[in-house]
């Protein structure tokens, strides 16, 4: 028997509801199977982000072609940075200790202390992610006409949030109720209280606003917050506040970036591949034909693996036995033993990146675990030759693994300074460093040498033809001066006569004087 639908009691009609594990596809598919079908599809549409990033994520979307009529694939990645204001409530003490201990202003102390004593990250990245269900969901809305409304704050304080273990999401994929039944009560553990008691009595309140002016909505947002939303909106005393559309952005707070590849993978669900499977089969959602998705992710990673064995192991052969090639093909089953074991202690039905290149790093030689993450890291990437006037949200280049530290690398390759991202999705990331594609590097922006920088310095040729022609006539102008005599009458007495060695002394200093014995 299929689950009841996530929905709200006498208001069942009424929202539909997508509680979502971020950047899982499942989630994302749901999502657009609610806005596809016409039986179950919204007025309107409900998101868990600010009105403001909102407002900005649906501009660029447009410009990118979404909601024209055309399928459009989202370029991967790109992404809205956007500075920081707040810091959690429960450092204020600390913050305020911090200021009259160093004497200086919280803006003027190091990121790195900042982040390690107060949790702070100076910027927060909203990634245009094809398999997040809320980026599904502004997709859904500009392709259908409807409007939009951000119902969550539009700031507010983070810090790193307790582990909960949940059920695999990939096991949601085509049983979304079911799974959000299961694992909304685990999933609270989540929260954090300080700050989300908050943000979901606005969400429920402006939810409850929405619903008073359509008959239809569909609403999207983190499954650990939807519990209280849910308790929230069947409270009588509940007072909805007022949620108008999403309107055009007027804010310029926000910076248009290429998310680095290292930093993008881990907003693309288990492996590039299924957000380009996901694209290729997604329809826009106002189109009368639709098909399930076909997503066999264990088939296409074990497709994945043959290749990279195939590639890494073409040279070897019986001569090769003291090569390191042959001990990689004597511990290949061991790997994949550990890769299972691996997925079986983490409570994982299929596996990720991550976990694919650690068991790998653990079994295997370098040689081979690079050949590895080159072929799961295949991709078509956006580049700077793409969107040749966005910088790139790059990992820090001093080996820090943890993924929140980055920089903005510019189009002539030079870095700003660094800073911490907040991004849940990045906070106790796996420690496995994820390298970039090699055709991604080539398109990377590096830093010039003055060599190259002295080729590159170009002129206005009437320009440079005045500078010449100042030039040489001051050089003849100095010339000229040099050679002249200047005689002028001695006026001074010569007492005992001329003193030639500190007349000397003298012109050494540049004293243009004669010295005389006293």
């Amino acid at each position: 028997m299929p689950a009841a639908p996530t929905s709200l009691g006498s208001w069942a009609a009424r929202l539909r509801a997508v509680p979502a594990v971020h950047f899982r596809v499942a989630f994302a598919e749901e999502v657009h199977r609610l806005c596809a079908d016409p039986a179950t599809r919204p007025e309107a549409i409900a998101v868990e982000l600010g009105p403001a990033t909102a407002a900005a994520a649906l501009d660029w979307l447009r410009e990118l072609g979404v909601g024209s009529g055309q399928r459009v694939a989202l370029p991967c990645m790109l992404g809205l940075t956007k500075a920081n204001r707040f810091l959690h409530p429960s450092t204020r003490d600390l913050a305020r200790e911090l200021q009259e201990t160093s004497g200086l202003e919280l803006h003027e102390l190091p990121p790195q202390l900042l982040h390690e004593l107060l949790g702070y990250c100076a910027v927060s990245l909203l990634p245009l992610s094809p398999t997040d269900s809320i980026i599904e969901a502004l997709r859904c809305a500009l392709e259908l006409e409807a409007p939009v409304y951000a119902v969550d704050l539009e700031d507010s304080a983070a810090r790193e949030r307790a582990a909960t273990m949940l059920e695999d999401p990939s096991l949601a994929s085509g049983r979304v109720d079911a799974y959000v039944q299961r694992m909304e009560r685990p999933a609270r553990a989540h929260r954090d209280p300080d700050v989300d008691d908050r943000r979901e009595a606005v969400m429920a309140s402006r939810l409850s606003a929405v619903l008073a002016a359509h008959e239809r909505v569909l609403f999207t947002g983190g499954l650990a917050h939807w519990l209280a939303i849910r308790e929230l909106l069947q409270d009588p005393g509940l007072a909805p506040a007022p949620a108008p559309p999403v309107e055009p952005a007027t804010d310029d707070a926000f910076t248009r970036v290429i998310v680095h590849p290292s930093l993008a993978i881990r907003h693309m669900d288990l492996f590039p591949f299924v957000t380009e499977l996901y694209e290729e089969q997604r329809r826009p959602a106002n189109e009368r034909s639709r098909r399930p998705l076909q997503l066999d992710v264990q088939h296409e990673l074990g497709a994945m693996l043959q290749e990279a064995y195939g590639l890494f192991f073409r040279c070897t052969g019986p001569q090769d036995q003291l090569d390191r090639s042959q001990e990689d093909c004597e511990t290949k089953p061991d790997f994949e033993r550990f890769l299972t074991n691996l997925c079986t202690v983490k409570g994982l039905a299929v596996p990720d990146l991550f976990h694919t290149l650690a068991a790998a790093q653990g079994m295997m030689t370098d040689a081979f675990c690079r050949e590895l993450a080159e072929v799961l890291m295949r991709f078509t990437w956006a580049t700077p030759d793409d969107q040749l006037d966005l910088p790139i949200l790059a990992p820090d280049s001093t080996g820090e693994r943890s993924g929140t530290r980055a920089t903005y690398v510019s189009r002539d390759g030079s870095r700003s300074r660094t800073f911490y991202i907040d991004d849940e999705a990045l906070r106790g990331s796996s420690s496995v460093a994820v390298p970039a594609p090699r055709e991604w590097e080539e398109h990377e922006p590096r830093e010039k040498t003055a060599e190259e920088y002295s080729k590159d310095r170009r002129v206005w040729e009437p320009s440079e033809y005045l500078f010449t022609a100042f030039s040489l006539r001051a050089a003849q102008i100095a010339e000229g001066a040099a050679d002249e005599r200047t005689i002028e009458p001695f006026e001074g007495s010569l007492r005992e006569g001329l003193d030639p060695k500190a007349t000397l002394r003298g012109e050494i200093r540049g004293e243009k004087r004669p010295y005389v014995r006293d």
